[in-house]
């Protein structure tokens, strides 16, 4: 796969997880903002009357604070699935060879022979 393959694949990568981010927070915003609907009373909020601009600019700053929340929780399940993906580290044993266990019978006769 040449340089180009792999910029397509990570801009894909990024638009799909910017999607899903983006489709966490609005699933997440609905209930928020059915609540918010449903406190509204001719634009008199918790018992305050507020401009109509105000009303959305609080909207918008729930709305991007959910975002958040769902850019965490996209960022952490992405990170389970790529650790998922069987990208395990394992040792490898190599084999020992003659010299090698000659040097270890040496060091332990030294150290026998000290205590």
């Amino acid at each position: 796969m040449g340089l180009a393959g792999r910029i397509g694949r990570a801009i894909v990568s990024a638009g799909v997880f910017l999607g899903v981010t983006l489709g966490v927070a609005v699933v997440l915003f609905v209930p928020v903002f059915i609540f918010n609907l449903s406190r509204i009373e001719a634009l008199e909020v918790a018992g305050e009357t507020i401009p109509v601009s105000l009303f959305f600019d609080q909207l918008g700053a729930l709305f991007w604070g959910t975002a958040i929340i769902a850019l965490a929780f996209t960022s952490l399940m992405t990170g389970l699935f790529v650790m998922a993906a069987g990208a395990t580290i394992r040792p490898r044993s190599q084999p020992v060879g003659k010299e090698d266990a000659l040097v270890h019978l040496t060091v332990l006769r030294l150290s026998g022979s000290e205590r």
